[in-house]
């Protein structure tokens, strides 16, 4: 779509602003797996404004292109720091009894690597993750526990590995959100794994249109992408394909525009009243990235 006056901006932001306020009331979780992107207006606007020339060349530029700093200075951009999570709401303690949610309390895991790729071939991107792994064992101790989700976004490859903090307590590990986390990693079945593994995306900072298209709920992954898990000592792998998913284009294209701070905040969902509290998992924070070409 182009937009050649600010009348015809206004009026498609009217349009968008109607579209996007029709959206049903939320429920706890997402479990929509094939409805049809309503905004797609949005997504078609924002795409074409897409990233700058010198942000393409910047990235592209690099000595590994695909590799993501850590936010080290306000307002740098195409890098990657923890997401606030302060305010985040999660099932309560007595959520089974009365819907109540409660403010989260710190991610059990905090983000280590972080590396966003151009789509490539299949044995490529497979090879991805257990490079991370490998690296990883120098920047955490032996006995961390180790988290790697692999998203297929379809143009673009998002890798995010999470470990436990080097000075995290044995209280915080027997909590019961910490219980669950162990049960995830070490010895929980793949089927109970699918239907506990939520993600809840946020964007921070960006068009506020494309923030209003991106509900703020948990979204039990399995149920709209295709899941695979690989596992080791203290280590588990999550490979997800999302690339015709409904939420994997909204974030590919939130991840590879330029123009957004997007949050994904990754937990697992308490089913009973002996893993719960809900507590987050681990919390990323990806600041106006753009894919390598």
């Amino acid at each position: 779509m182009v937009i050649h006056s600010p009348c015809g901006v206004l009026w498609f932001n009217c349009k968008a602003f109607i579209r996007v306020k029709k959206r049903p009331p939320q429920e706890d979780t997402d479990d929509e797996a094939s409805e049809a992107d309503s905004t797609d207006a949005i997504w078609d606007f924002y795409q074409e404004r897409g990233p700058t020339e010198a942000q393409l060349t910047r990235v592209n530029s690099g000595p590994r292109p695909g590799k993501l700093e850590r936010r080290s200075t306000p307002g740098q951009t195409h890098c990657w720091d923890a997401a606030p999570w302060q305010g985040i709401g999660l099932r309560s303690a007595t959520y089974l009894k009365n819907g109540v949610k409660e403010p989260t309390l710190s991610p059990l895991l905090e983000p280590v690597i972080v590396e966003l790729h151009e789509a490539a071939s299949p044995l490529e991107q497979k090879s991805r993750p257990e490079a991370i792994r490998l690296r990883a064992a120098n920047r955490v101790g032996p006995n961390a526990r180790l988290f790697l989700l692999d998203f297929n976004l379809g143009t673009a490859q998002l890798l995010i590995l999470f470990a436990t903090p080097t000075q995290q307590d044995e209280e915080t590990s027997a909590t019961p959100a910490g219980r669950l986390l162990e049960r995830f990693i070490s010895n929980m079945s793949n089927e109970d794994r699918t239907n506990r593994l939520k993600l809840l995306p946020k964007v921070l900072d960006g068009p506020w249109l494309v923030s209003a298209s991106i509900p703020t709920k948990p979204t039990i992954i399995a149920r709209q992408c295709s899941v695979v898990f690989k596992t080791g000592t203290n280590y588990i792998q999550a490979s997800v394909d999302c690339a015709g998913s409904t939420i994997g284009k909204k974030i590919a294209k939130v991840l590879t525009g330029g123009q957004c701070d997007l949050a994904l905040y990754v937990l697992l969902e308490g089913q009973c009243e002996d893993e719960l509290p809900e507590r987050l998992v681990g919390a990323i924070a990806l600041h106006r990235t753009v894919a390598p070409t």
